[in-house]
């Protein structure tokens, strides 16, 4: 692959909330991030964010304030954004190189059906090893939710460890698990066990403030929502003639439908908006509940250590 300009050093960012910890002073250092790192305000800059699911699944992944895929956000600020293929919708896309790192670093794993990559921060590992970091930092890369912690988090481990082995210097936020443990086995420490889980109730805790922002925001856009439906025909008529050049092709449906049957085309769009923001909604809420719970299971397991 061509070798691209890049900084000493690579740090990867995910969405946890040790994200904001991030070394973005330091002007040694490249930054990515996933996707939906371009919802979040504490991250301060992103040279490169990464989407290396089917466009299928992205292009239903949406910002609630844009109404557009969340991959969309890299345009204004002309990020770098790896895809499966260049997209002519997203300017600054690039293909993501794919084969030609599996064809390089299959060797080093056991044989099999597919190539060990389980997320989207092993792809980002094996390019930045490929492209010649001399360090890899990850911060907002937690794993600790079940699915993360029992088969992405020791693809990630592996591959930070091949990392070391090539002599890269490896570094992860102290508030994750990735690369550590709680307690050394064999000789436990109670006290080592202690400031593990009190970090971990923060981060629970950071998460559960971040969901239900986002919550408050999607339930703001679905009363928005909920009050268009309300409009009549003539009022809807009135609120888009206002809207000028923005919405002419809105006006063209009125001149071929009228305003009862752009109405009820609205009206459809709306009801299928409102249906898909609910179930957004409902999976939200399966999130904090399990976020909660975990905080309180580690909240109880903290009170019985310091009994």
């Amino acid at each position: 692959m061509k070798k691209e300009t890049r900084k000493k050093k690579l740090c990867i960012l995910g969405t946890a909330w040790s994200c904001k910890d991030a070394p973005f002073k330091d002007p040694d250092y490249d930054f990515w991030g996933v996707a939906h790192c371009l919802m979040l305000p504490q991250i301060e800059k992103m040279d490169a964010v990464f989407e290396v699911h089917l466009k299928t699944i992205w292009e239903k992944e949406v910002d609630p304030r844009t109404n557009k895929p969340i991959i969309h956000n890299a345009n204004p600020g002309a990020i770098k954004t790896y895809l499966h293929e260049v997209d002519g919708d997203i300017p600054t896309s690039v293909r993501f190189p794919r084969e030609e790192l599996i064809e390089k670093y299959k060797k080093y794993i056991p044989e099999s059906d597919y190539f060990y990559a389980t997320n989207s921060i092993v792809w980002m590992i094996l390019l930045g090893i490929d492209m010649g970091y001399e360090a890899i930092d990850l911060y907002g890369v937690h794993l600790e939710c079940d699915q993360e912690w029992a088969f992405e988090r020791p693809c990630v481990e592996f591959w930070m460890g091949f990392a070391s082995g090539r002599g890269i210097k490896i570094n992860v936020s102290s508030a994750a698990d990735v690369c550590r443990e709680s307690h050394m086995y064999g000789y436990a420490e109670v006290e080592t066990q202690r400031k593990k889980i009190v970090s971990r109730i923060e981060g629970f805790a950071a998460r559960l403030n971040d969901m239900n922002r986002q919550r408050t925001l999607m339930v703001q856009q679905l009363m928005n929502m909920e009050g268009e439906m309300r409009l009549t025909p003539e009022q809807r008529e009135e609120m888009i003639t206002k809207q000028g050049e923005l919405i002419k092709s809105e006006q063209g449906i009125i001149a071929e439908k009228g305003k009862e049957g752009y109405n009820q085309v609205v009206l459809n769009k709306i009801t299928e908006g409102i249906k898909k923001l609910n179930a957004e909604i409902y999976d939200l809420d399966k999130k904090i509940n399990a976020v909660n719970g975990a905080k309180e299971d580690s909240e109880y397991f903290l009170k019985q250590l310091n009994a």
